[in-house]
């Protein structure tokens, strides 16, 4: 099995994953703010209770991709550290078996 990484495209990575996080940050912010039931003003009361129900439905399941991305982007910059590490610690292994 050939492994190769590159650690320019490991860093673009988490860059893209940052920016999915802030987007999906600010769905949260934004569905959050429709669940309060002054957001739709006197008029619209009953408006928000109709919505009520698939409002905390979209907003849990925007909390839970908010919570994927978060651990996804941990877990991938805990591999890309450890993967840095071990090819750096692999490659002075090499080299000093060579300058013996």
């Amino acid at each position: 099995m050939n492994h190769a990484s590159d650690e320019a495209e490991m860093k673009a990575h988490l860059g893209k994953l940052d920016d999915i996080g802030a987007r999906i940050n600010t769905a949260v912010t934004s569905a959050n703010a429709t669940m309060d039931a002054t957001a739709f003003g006197l008029l619209g009361m009953p408006l928000a209770g109709i919505c009520a129900g698939a409002s905390a439905l979209a907003a849990n399941a925007i909390e839970k991709a908010a919570d994927s991305a978060v651990a996804h982007h941990r877990e991938f910059a805990d591999m890309a550290l450890h993967i840095r590490t071990n090819e750096q610690a692999r490659a002075a292994d090499l080299d000093g078996m060579y300058r013996k």
